[in-house]
Order: C-alpha cells, then sequence, then structure tokens
C-alpha cells in the first residue's frame, strides 16, 4: 500500500459526524428540552396552586369561625327607660355591626360592639369597641377600639357566588334589603340568623378561589333561624 492511499483512508477516518448526524441530534436534544421544560413549568404551576389554595382555605377558615363566634354571640342591648336595643345596628349584604356578649376577663360576661367591613382592597376588617359600664346595669361602647384584618381580598358577589351576608327571621324567610342591599331597623329588630358566604380569591392568575359558607343561629335573641 502506497504512502498517499495510507493518508487518505486516515481523512477518511478523521471526518466527523454528517451534517445528517447533526440535524437528528438537534431534534432530538430541542424534543428532551420541550418536554422537561414543560413538565417543570407544569409542576411549578402545580404547587404555587396548591400553595395559594392553602393560604385561601387558612383565611376563609380564620375569618369564618371569628365571624360565627362573634355573630352566634349576639344580644340585645339594654337602654335605661327604653326597649332594649337591637343587637344589629348594621346589617348590609357587605357589612355588619352588632353587640356581642363575649368572656373579656374572668368570668364577667359583658357585650362588645363588633363592625365586619370590607376595606378598600376588599380585605375583610373587623374592628371591636369594648363596652364601659353605665349606671351599674348598663353597658355604653365608648371603650377601647381595636381593629384587625382577618382576610384578604373577599370576592365580588356574582350569580356564582352569593352576597357576604344574608339575613333571615325567625320562619327561615330571607330579610330582602334595601336597593342599598342595607335592611331597615324594623327588619334588623327580627334578624334570627345569618348566612356567611366567604370566598377568598388573591389576584394570581391560577388561584381559583375558595369559598365557604355558614348559616349561623342567634341563639341569645330568643328566636333561631335555619341553621345549616
Amino acid at each position: 500500500m502506497s504512502i498517499r492511499e495510507v493518508v487518505r483512508r486516515r481523512r477518511a477516518d478523521d471526518a466527523g459526524v454528517t451534517l445528517a448526524e447533526l440535524l437528528v441530534t438537534i431534534m432530538i436534544f430541542g424534543i428532551v428540552l420541550t418536554v422537561v421544560t414543560g413538565t417543570f413549568v407544569s409542576l411549578t404551576r402545580a404547587t404555587t396552586q396548591a400553595g395559594t389554595t392553602d393560604q385561601n382555605v387558612r383565611q376563609a377558615s380564620n375569618g369564618m369561625n371569628e365571624l360565627t363566634r362573634e355573630i352566634r354571640g349576639a344580644v340585645n342591648n339594654p337602654v335605661p327607660n327604653l326597649p332594649d336595643a337591637a343587637a344589629f345596628s348594621i346589617a348590609t349584604t357587605e357589612s355588619m355591626t352588632l353587640s356581642t356578649a363575649v368572656n373579656q376577663s374572668g368570668s364577667a360576661t359583658q357585650p362588645q360592639l363588633v363592625n365586619f367591613a370590607l376595606g378598600s382592597d376588599r380585605s375583610l376588617i373587623e374592628t371591636k369597641t369594648t363596652a364601659v359600664s353605665f349606671q351599674n346595669t348598663y353597658w355604653q361602647f365608648t371603650g377601647v377600639v381595636s381593629k384587625r384584618t382577618l382576610t384578604g381580598p373577599v370576592s365580588v358577589s356574582s350569580a356564582s357566588i352569593p352576597v357576604l351576608f344574608q339575613y333571615f327571621d325567625s320562619t327561615g324567610t330571607v330579610l330582602t334589603p334595601n336597593a342599598q342591599g342595607a335592611l331597615t331597623a324594623a327588619q334588623m329588630g327580627t334578624i334570627a340568623s345569618v348566612t356567611v358566604t366567604l370566598s377568598i380569591k388573591s389576584t394570581q392568575v391560577v388561584d381559583t378561589g375558595v369559598t365557604l359558607a355558614n348559616t349561623v343561629g342567634l341563639p341569645n335573641l330568643g328566636a333561631t333561624g335555619p341553621v345549616s
């Protein structure tokens, strides 16, 4: 074999990959990269949604527990030489103010004024005013005021999401609010139960929201409506 033939064979052996082989390799790498990226994105989205849902459930549960506790303790407030003031002084579809009996210190039971309303970002805010003794056997709500945020943004009522607060009389009949979504003074005196529908949803795109509903009876007012 001549020297020229040996050199030619060596050059053929060192030719490397062909263009077709390179293109096939790039295509396979692209497919693998697409699958891995899609899986990563799906897992990230699922993890984020699970975390958001868990946070919504915690907020909604804590908010519902506090609402239920305070509403169930609603009591009429005695007034000197006049009929008792109704427990509810404000009752709308998205806010309420009521006097409620709670054990604030030791074994002494005294009322407090509680307001539930939505802030500018629709967060549910609780404001409490403690009672101060008046003429020994009566109370005035002129004590310490405290405020805290119970939940994040509450979803706007829609065809699929009922109003935040709905009120019933002792027969289970819905008390229809006026055009402003509020009950009259006469209606507030007949409230026997309140249905709370708390729907929490963050601004994240993957958040589907969480909705809790509970009907709270008012045993201290002498009548109870339908309790679920």
